[in-house]
């Protein structure tokens, strides 16, 4: 059975009563803020300068990952938008684009040019 766990931390009135059971065993090599900034710079040195990472969640999935959303900036056009994910190996730091929302740097430049072109006014296409 696969199964997969998403951390975040749940919105709830003080004095809610939660409770989590879960027990996973792994270690914690990378904290969020390197995995970001790891994602950071492959996004830097791989695709291009309008794209940023933005705050991880952990994500237990045969192994522990830091799930960093990923953004485009279209100053152009006064938008910022989510692209998809990357995955960060929580123990290793390792950028692994075979469980991410993107298998190449050329997916997320494929993946910004498709929504430019849904948000551009047809005028600013050409």
């Amino acid at each position: 059975m696969d199964k997969s766990v998403e951390i975040t931390p749940p919105a709830v009135p003080p004095q809610a009563e939660v409770e989590y059971t879960i027990q996973v065993h792994f270690r914690l090599n990378v904290t969020p803020f390197v995995a970001q900034q790891k994602v950071n710079a492959y996004l830097l040195l791989n695709v291009g300068q309008m794209l940023s990472a933005s705050e991880p969640t952990l994500l237990i999935n045969h192994g522990a990952y830091w799930k960093v959303p990923v953004f485009c900036a279209f100053p152009d056009l006064k938008r910022r938008e989510a692209l998809g994910d990357l995955l960060v190996d929580a123990e290793s730091g390792a950028i692994v684009l075979e469980k991410s929302s993107f298998k190449s740097a050329s997916e997320i430049e494929a993946r910004v040019n498709a929504v430019y072109h849904s948000l551009a006014p047809s005028s600013a296409r050409a």
